[in-house]
């Protein structure tokens, strides 16, 4: 799963060049999504950053984000991540 969540995060970064033409909370919203990196019990703050900075985008701001995806996959990592811990 980490060679996964790292190959999709080496295609958002490269994908984030080609930004040309999106408005620049658009582009600080990929780069916070971009910045979760590999999901650990401590990515909880960056990944509710980026959800709190998806969420301030206006619909046809939200549609431009390439790499949503990998935020929702973030949350997913890391609520699994949180119900193992509490297996514990």
């Amino acid at each position: 799963m980490k060679k996964i969540i790292s190959l999709i995060l080496a295609l958002v970064m490269c994908l984030s060049l080609c930004a040309c033409g999106k408005s620049e909370a658009v582009v600080k919203v990929e780069e916070l999504i971009s910045a979760i990196g590999e999901v650990t019990l401590e990515s909880k703050s960056a990944i509710e950053s980026a959800q709190e900075a998806f969420n301030a985008l206006s619909e046809e701001e939200k549609s431009e984000v390439e790499n949503y995806y990998v935020l929702v996959e973030s949350h997913d990592a890391f609520k699994q991540l949180e119900e193992i811990e509490e297996q514990r």
